[in-house]
């Protein structure tokens, strides 16, 4: 456990216990509240402290201290507020529950440190996962049987070009596990949508995913503005809030700079599994 603030560690050192009465909350939904108390107890160990109350590095017991706010950026823990901790990601979080894979081991949570939030999860990337499935947001989603098909499904990029990169519109279409819209609801982040969903312009859309880890060298980085030799070297997709959709047919258009190499891109719409390839 982190260190608190300097303020309170001195007040802890000074009393062996007492009770402060909090702020009245203010009345934000019409519902007041009656004043909190919380205890503040030298300790040497959680088995010192009360039920619900941890014993911190400051030797003092803290109620509830995953409800203590959070802050932003940091570079120590002094940059955080009380009950917060300044994790490898110079990002204040709440008292970290992990700080490498190790502490995860046995979690039911999941048994992989997310080190940006401090909390255990289940996956960070794809290959977290089992091959029947895909990490999004800290979960691994099971694919859905959707009998997917993208035509073309073999894109030539090799051979003389008059451009240092194609366009080319991918039609995909499924069985009825393929839902090309999404659900459309109203939506102000990720989090608020359905597995296989983004938050696009407020409304939950069908996510749309390229993998060119196979093609693309993932240390490149493209210049700004691209120039044709960036064009050569990327694939993407070229206006991803313009999608087009009739009935269950999704048309994509993507762009493959000439230099690629040559391979496999794992292609995922929604919670739907594909594939095209480049030749």
């Amino acid at each position: 456990m982190k260190k608190l603030t300097g303020g309170l560690i001195c007040v802890a050192f000074l009393l062996c216990a007492f009770t402060v009465q909090a702020k009245e909350p203010e009345d934000v939904f019409g519902v007041s509240s009656e004043p909190a108390a919380t205890t503040v107890v030298i300790c040497s160990s959680n088995s010192d402290c009360v039920t619900g109350a941890e014993c911190v590095s400051a030797k003092v017991c803290i109620d509830d201290v995953t409800s203590m706010p959070t802050s932003a950026s940091c570079t120590t823990d002094d940059d955080c507020d009380v009950g917060s901790s300044c994790q490898e990601t110079s990002i204040c979080s709440d008292f970290a529950e992990c700080e490498s894979d190790a502490d995860c081991a046995g979690n039911p949570d999941g048994e992989i440190c997310n080190l940006s939030t401090g909390q255990c999860v289940e996956c960070l990337t794809d290959d977290n996962c089992t091959e029947a499935a895909f990490c999004e947001r800290d979960k691994c989603v099971l694919f859905d049987d959707c009998d997917m098909r993208i035509r073309p499904t073999r894109i030539k990029i090799s051979g003389k070009q008059k451009k240092p990169f194609l366009i080319k519109l991918l039609r995909t279409s499924g069985n009825e596990n393929f839902a090309p819209k999404g659900s459309g609801n109203a939506c102000r982040s990720d989090s608020e949508c359905a597995s296989g969903e983004t938050c696009i312009g407020s409304k939950c859309e069908i996510t749309v995913v390229f993998d060119q880890s196979f093609v693309q060298d993932p240390n490149y980085v493209p210049g700004y503005p691209a120039g044709p030799e960036d064009y050569k070297n990327t694939f993407f997709l070229t206006n991803p809030s313009g999608r087009e959709v009739r009935k269950k047919l999704l048309k994509l258009r993507i762009s493959a700079g000439t230099e690629l190499a040559p391979g496999p891109i794992p292609v995922r719409i929604g919670k739907c599994p594909g594939e095209i390839e480049l030749q």
